[in-house]
Formats: structure tokens, C-alpha cells, sequence
């Protein structure tokens, strides 16, 4: 079999200075090729930051119309304090402002956070070890504007976020009211902040750590220390002066709709001014490729996992597996753990489960932990989705970074390199999957829910059917559009969380919300598992992988 490459001529981003427009200072142009890279990514979490906020205002006039129900919900959730610490603090429940406020805070912040971190560890340490750098560095500009000027495209990037979640803010005020438009601003303002506050530490990580997996990896360590620090803070009342030490507990002391405090936004604008100074100043200083954490030379070689390429694969996989799966732990370990509380709260407020019913297609009553387990292990399946389609770009970046040119020098096929690929990928979802049910038990059994063991493996298997069809569907674009591979991955899982989410705030038909997959999840276990729906997403997954596996082994590789 001939292996063939694509000529200079097909590559047009393998130079980025000169595949853009020669106006402008260099600066400028590097400041657009990064925008360029992020700006579709931030355009689809502006439209979930949007549609989630629209969603919580719109849900909240119409489960929760009475003054008694939403005192109500008020008490139920200011006093419990594993609610508190999974979602913040209660403040003025009882207005639709307060409940909006409280809901988006929980989550956005998160959701804006991790993806400034990627995305700065991917533009800055990422395009380093791809090359790319070397290109950008031989006109007049050096590495301390460089990142300064990488560093301005995410901020704009940030705008764009911004500026959809303002205009969901805006709009859905304007249709509904209960929101004056000047505190949805500071609330839009608060749930997009932490891209660049994050983005600082991805910026800095970037320069000390040897590589882009690295960098992600120690930034993400950081992410979750702030995480845990604002848990600890918002679950216990003597705690509560820990939120003063983290970026996350900061945002919350914004108190956008609920008293808004505006010098809460001081250590976060000095956050990452000091972040970002150092930043630059470190990537001044060093030499291009070179890492403060960089790997001794003189190292003993490791030959575990070089026997073939599917164990190699593994091996390359073990430092993810090992992130997703603590994360994902944690995650199940909190699900589990507030599942009484939130079925004790739902028993108590009729208003609390109509919410549920009108922000889900899902028929579930979580008034039981069975319940609740069962709705949040669909969310997580999302997660694991996400995960899968992250095997797939990290087969294209070996493609595209010319190591596998090398190793299909070897007596290795296409065919065999990505089939070992596939089944690499496949198992460290199960096993992640495994150790988040597991993980949701414990916490379940530390909280005092009646949810066994079984039940919540039943559970974590249960969403691996879904998790199969869009690793295969990932794999198929991986084939036909290796460029897009990542747009392709994550775009299909985003667009079926939403498609699914936005069917059921307008309740659409059956028909319409069958064509998102996450639609088809039985609700384990609150129900039995639905074999003739599973069966089906692995038929699928499984021929899109195969078809993929079979268009890759007849197509030339594609660089960078």
C-alpha cells in the first residue's frame, strides 16, 4: 500500500503568517489566526450559555407561580447544606432573579472556566509543539507579544461569549421581565469571567510545563483545587471566607441580581493581570521549546507498551484516563452524596419537580434518589461522550504533528494503527464510566440514599451505548474530514445536548426529539434498561467506526 503526502501547495496552514492576510502588525495577525481558531467554540457555548439562561427564567414563571411555593423552595434549599455546597448559596429564592442567578452561577462559570484553559494551553503550548511557533517567530515579534497577542484573541473570544449571553439576558428580560437589564449585565459578566481568569492559568502552565498534555493537566489540577475550595466554602457557614482565596468564590462574591458586590472584580481583573504579566515575562526569558518542567535527558527508557501499536496507544492514553476518571469521580461522589437531599427537597416542593419536567424530555420524578440518579447520569453521558470524541482528535494530532508518518514506517497497517485507536478508546470510556458509578455509590451510601451498587453500575453501562455512537461517528469525521475532526466530535455531541434540552423548554413533538440520541438513554435506574435502543446506537457506532477505519486506510494523512 502506498502512503502519499499532500503537496506544499494543499497546505495552507502549515505557515499561519503567511496563509492570512500580509496587513497589519505581526501582533495583529497572530492575534487573528488565534481568533480564528476559537471562535466557533465560543460562539456554541455563547448559544448553551444563552439557552440555559433562557431556560431557568422561563422554567421558573411557570413551575414556581405562587409566593408559598417559592418561600418554599427558598427554605428547602437554604437549608440544606449539600445543596449549598454543590450549587452555591440561596439568595432571594423567591424572585425569579434570585433563582436564575443561583442556577447559572452552579455551572457557567465551570463550563467558561475549562474552556479558557484549553483553549490557552492549546493555542500557546499546543502551536508551540506543533511547530508553528518557529513560523510566527521569524518576523518581528517576539515571544512575550506573541503570547500578549494570543492572549488578546482569547479575551475577544471571551466577547463573544459575553455578548450572546447578554443578548439572551437582554432579550429574555425584555419578554418576560423579573430582570433589570443592568444587574443581567453584571450576571453576564459574572458567568463568562472565568474563561479569561483560567485562561491566565492555562497562559502560564503553557510556559512552565514541557508540553500541551502537561500544561492542560496542571491547569486543570488548579481548576479543581479553586473547585473544592469553593465546595468547602459553600457547605459549611464557618467556611464561608474560603471563597475569598479562590477565583470560583470570587465570581459567587459578584452576587449578580442578589445585592451585586462590585469589588468582588477586583482580585479577579488582578488575577489575571499578574498571571498574564508573568506569562510574558517567562515566555521572554526562555528559549523556544524549552519548559521549566521540562523531563530530564538523560532518563532510563520506558519500554512498556512498545510491543504494538494498539498497547502504545494505551500508553499515550493513560495520563487522560487518569484526569478523566478522577474528575468524573469526584463528580458521580457529589451527584451521589446530595441525591437525598434533592429527593427529600422534591418530596416537599411540587413547584421543584414541575421544574424538572419542564427543563427535561425525561418522564422522571425525582422524588426518590433513584430518580435523581437516573437524570443525572444522562448529563454524565454527555461528559463521557465528550471524552470519546477526544480519542479521536487525539488521532488526528498524531496525524497532524507527522508522529505517525514514522510509525506507519513501521510493519503496521492504517487499518491496524486505528482499529487499535478505536478499541483503546472504547475501553478507557468504560472504565471511566465504571468508576463514576462506582464513585456515585459511594457518595450515595455517604449521603444516606437508597441506591445499590448495582443499580448505579446499571447505570454508568447504561450510557455507554450513546458514548459508543459518537466515538464512532468521531472516527468517521477523523476519515473523511481530518481538519474538522474536533469541530465534528464535540459538535455532534453539543448539537444533540442541545437539540435535546431546547425540544424539551418547547416541548416538541416525539418525532423532533428523537433525533437527538441522548433522547434514546433509558432512564437507569429508575427504569430497566432498554436493550433494542442500546443495541441499535452500538450497531450504529459500531458501522461509522468501521466505515471510518476502512476511508482512512484509502486516504493519503493530512498534515497540520
Amino acid at each position: 500500500m502506498a502512503r502519499t503526502t499532500e503537496s506544499p501547495a494543499a497546505l495552507p496552514r502549515t505557515a499561519p503568517i503567511a496563509s492570512t492576510r500580509t496587513t497589519g502588525s505581526p501582533a495583529a495577525l497572530v492575534g487573528r489566526l488565534a481568533f480564528r481558531e476559537l471562535v466557533r467554540g465560543a460562539i456554541v457555548w455563547g448559544a448553551v450559555f444563552a439557552l440555559t439562561l433562557a431556560a431557568s427564567v422561563f422554567a421558573y414563571e411557570s413551575t414556581y407561580g405562587t409566593a408559598a411555593e417559592r418561600a418554599e423552595l427558598l427554605r428547602g434549599i437554604g437549608s440544606n447544606s449539600g445543596i449549598r455546597a454543590l450549587f452555591g448559596p440561596a439568595r432571594e429564592m423567591d424572585t425569579v432573579a434570585g433563582f436564575t442567578a443561583w442556577r447559572t452561577l452552579s455551572l457557567l462559570p465551570l463550563v467558561a472556566g475549562v474552556w479558557g484553559l484549553l483553549v490557552a494551553t492549546r493555542l500557546l503550548r499546543g502551536e508551540e509543539d506543533r511547530g508553528r511557533w518557529e513560523t510566527i517567530l521569524a518576523s518581528p515579534l517576539g515571544r512575550a507579544r506573541a503570547t500578549i497577542a494570543t492572549l488578546a484573541a482569547i479575551g475577544a473570544g471571551t466577547g463573544v461569549l459575553f455578548a450572546l449571553t447578554t443578548g439572551a439576558v437582554v432579550l429574555t428580560a425584555a419578554v418576560q421581565g423579573g430582570i433589570p437589564v443592568g444587574g443581567g449585565l453584571w450576571l453576564a459578566l459574572a458567568l463568562c469571567i472565568a474563561a479569561p481568569a483560567f485562561a491566565a492559568v492555562g497562559a502560564l502552565t503553557a510556559q512552565i510545563a514541557p508540553t500541551r498534555r502537561a500544561a492542560a493537566a496542571l491547569a486543570g489540577a488548579v481548576f479543581g483545587a479553586a473547585y473544592l475550595v469553593r465546595v468547602a466554602a459553600d457547605g459549611s457557614s464557618s467556611l464561608g471566607w474560603l471563597r475569598w482565596l479562590t477565583p470560583l468564590g470570587w465570581i459567587e462574591e459578584m452576587r449578580p441580581l442578589t445585592g451585586a458586590r462590585p469589588i468582588a472584580l477586583l482580585p479577579l481583573l488582578a488575577w489575571i493581570a499578574v498571571l498574564v504579566a508573568a506569562s510574558a515575562w517567562i515566555a521572554r526569558r526562555r528559549d523556544l521549546g524549552a519548559a521549566a518542567l521540562a523531563r530530564r535527558d538523560d532518563r532510563p527508557p520506558r519500554h512498556a507498551g512498545l510491543r504494538s501499536a494498539a498497547s502504545f496507544s494505551l500508553r499515550e492514553s493513560l495520563g487522560g484516563l487518569v484526569g478523566w476518571a478522577l474528575a468524573m469521580a469526584l463528580t458521580g461522589l457529589i451527584f451521589g452524596f446530595v441525591s437525598k437531599a434533592v429527593a427529600d427537597l422534591a418530596r416537599t416542593s411540587a413547584g421543584l419537580r414541575e421544574h424538572v419536567r419542564s427543563t427535561t424530555s425525561a418522564p422522571i420524578d425525582i422524588a426518590s434518589a433513584r430518580g435523581y440518579l437516573a437524570l443525572v447520569f444522562i448529563f454524565l453521558a454527555v461528559a463521557l461522550s465528550l471524552y470519546a470524541a477526544s480519542h479521536a482528535t487525539a488521532a488526528r494530532e498524531e496525524e497532524a504533528t507527522g508522529r505517525l508518518d514514522t510509525l506507519l514506517g513501521q510493519p503496521v497497517t492504517r487499518r491496524r494503527w486505528l482499529a487499535g485507536r478505536v478499541l483503546v478508546a472504547a475501553t478507557c470510556v468504560a472504565v471511566v464510566a465504571l468508576v463514576t458509578g462506582l464513585a456515585a455509590w459511594a457518595g450515595a451510601a455517604a449521603g444516606g440514599a437508597e441506591a445499590g451498587l448495582g443499580d448505579l453500575l446499571k447505570a454508568s453501562l447504561n450510557a455507554l451505548p450513546v458514548v459508543a455512537l459518537f466515538l464512532g461517528l468521531s472516527v468517521l469525521g477523523f476519515a473523511v474530514a481530518p481538519r474538522h475532526t474536533g469541530a465534528i466530535g464535540f459538535g455532534l455531541v453539543g448539537f444533540a445536548y442541545l437539540w435535546e434540552q431546547t425540544g424539551a423548554i418547547v416541548r416538541a413533538p416525539e418525532w423532533v426529539l428523537s433525533i437527538s440520541p441522548f433522547h434514546w438513554l433509558a432512564l437507569v435506574p429508575a427504569e430497566p434498561f432498554d436493550v433494542s435502543a442500546s443495541l441499535a446506537m452500538l450497531a450504529a457506532g459500531a458501522t461509522a467506526a468501521l466505515v471510518g477505519i476502512e476511508l482512512f486506510h484509502r486516504r493519503d494523512l493530512v498534515s497540520a
